[in-house]
């Protein structure tokens, strides 16, 4: 028994379902609410399982409590269906209506490829999960037991997840402008690449992270909640762009894997376009809790960094496409003020008085993270005034003048992209891309430390975007 008579239910739903006793249990230590059981049957076998929860309202398109369960009980319905298929998945065991929870296999080892991998072990990883997509790619959606969805014609397949996600956002009541989200949206709306055609089931969410690795293969893939129906080359993109947050190298040598699996080759202008949706993908869906934080919600600080580089490398792909270098300035000096002995106090008694007890892994994880957002905040102190001259510095090349302050100047720039996005193109990323660099930079801290995962650059791909015609920097 818990002290929670919902997951005293839950867990008797689950011992009813496998026909046998849990005797061992662990939360996940992190923001989702997930559960390790170990289930003994009659026989004495024990079989290791999930429960896997709802995230929270606000996350991957949701806006109610009703949305987060009618998404888990779209992932259970395909990972039920892709089972059996040759894709690597978790077995699946059942779904709870009632309290909403998936209960699977807890597949073996880990699903983050940490830095004691050599290079060839990740590139082989790699490969294999690479392989497993092209499996996935290769099956007929006819032929799976698939839950309602829809199917994309015509635009709808280039162009179907940025306006499903871009109506979620724009029902947000957001309270400041955002010029860049406005100016990546409209690149995407006029850049679409023509004749992709082909439909099949894709995992959605693809790339590191996404799957579970043991030893040097793929144990299975995971998180399958935002699959669909869509071009094969929008999961390609979508592995592209989170090689920025999770080690992945070599994507153009996995393409080319890809691409020999299947015997066609792969349109890699398509990719990059599908690197900027799926880099655009996660601003637009958190921009409310990016503007109105929640301290309630346990993925917050999580959520803070994925969109910090997120919208850095939204930048990057951007002015990729029109053919111009970047480079990543070094983080600015830090020169406390008079008050910074106060917040590194703070800092430090988070860490020494509230540590959780020992076991409890949500705790710790939640107490850890928010020791990093204190280490944030003596960041803010010692470069907060500093950021905020350079940003004004920024805008002010490309509007031409200086703004009042900082909101003054993003309506200003939000104005300049609804009268003319193209016409200010390169100035405008150049401009976001440094004051984005110098965000990142400040949450470095709960980017690294509360779950986000890495600020990796964008790796080149040769044969990708042609050149645009833009306007010249200054």
């Amino acid at each position: 028994m818990t002290t929670d008579p919902a997951m005293d239910r839950v867990f008797a739903w689950v011992e009813a379902t496998l026909d046998g006793r849990i005797v061992a249990r662990e939360r996940h230590g992190r923001w989702r609410p997930q559960w390790f059981l170990t289930v003994q049957d009659r026989n004495g076998t024990r079989a290791e399982v999930m429960l896997r929860g709802r995230s929270v309202p606000g996350l991957r398109g949701t806006v109610t409590d009703e949305d987060t369960r009618r998404l888990l009980a779209y992932e259970a319905a395909i990972i039920r269906a892709v089972q059996g298929t040759g894709v690597a998945a978790p077995a699946y065991h059942g779904y709870d209506e009632q309290d909403a929870w998936i209960l699977m296999e807890r597949l073996p080892g880990t699903s983050a490829i940490g830095d004691d991998v050599g290079p060839d072990t990740r590139f082989a990883i790699a490969r294999d999960y690479v392989a497993n997509l092209a499996r996935l790619h290769a099956l007929d959606p006819a032929t799976l037991d698939l839950p309602p969805m829809d199917v994309p014609r015509g635009a709808e397949i280039t162009l179907g997840t940025q306006r499903y996600r871009r109506a979620r956002y724009e029902s947000y009541n957001l309270i400041e402008p955002e010029p860049l989200l406005d100016f990546a949206s409209w690149w995407i709306d006029t850049h679409a690449p023509a004749g992709r055609t082909e439909v099949r089931l894709l995992q959605g969410d693809c790339g590191p992270g996404q799957f579970m690795v043991d030893g040097d293969r793929v144990a299975g893939l995971i998180d399958w909640e935002l699959a669909k129906l869509g071009d094969p080359l929008e999961d390609l993109g979508g592995l592209r762009s989170r090689s920025t947050i999770y080690p992945m190298a070599r994507v153009p040598e996995l393409l080319d894997h890809y691409a020999s699996i299947l015997g066609r080759p792969v349109d890699r202008e398509a990719v990059h376009f599908y690197t900027v949706v799926w880099m655009l993908l996660t601003p637009l869906s958190v921009a409310q809790l990016v503007q109105r934080p929640r301290p309630e919600v346990a993925e917050q600080l999580a959520i803070l960094g994925w969109d910090a580089v997120g919208r850095r490398a939204v930048c990057e792909a951007l002015l990729e496409s029109y053919g111009v270098p970047f480079e990543r300035e070094p983080p600015l000096e830090e020169l406390p003020s008079s008050r910074a002995k106060l917040h590194r106090l703070l800092a430090g008694r988070l860490q020494t008085l509230h540590a959780p007890a020992d076991g409890d892994a949500f705790a710790t994880f939640q107490h850890t993270a928010t020791v990093h957002l204190a280490e944030v905040a003596v960041r803010a102190d010692a470069v907060g005034a500093l950021h905020d001259e350079l940003d004004l510095a920024d805008m002010t090349a490309v509007l031409g003048r200086r703004p009042a302050d900082r909101r003054e100047g993003m309506a200003a720039l939000s104005r300049l992209v609804a009268e003319d996005p193209e016409g200010h193109a390169v100035p405008f990323l150049q401009a976001f891309y440094r004051m984005q660099v110098r965000h990142e930079d400040l949450l470095e801290p709960i980017i690294t430390g509360a779950g986000t995962g890495y600020a990796l650059g964008l790796e080149p791909l040769p044969g990708g975007p042609r050149p645009a015609a833009a306007a010249a920097a200054p």
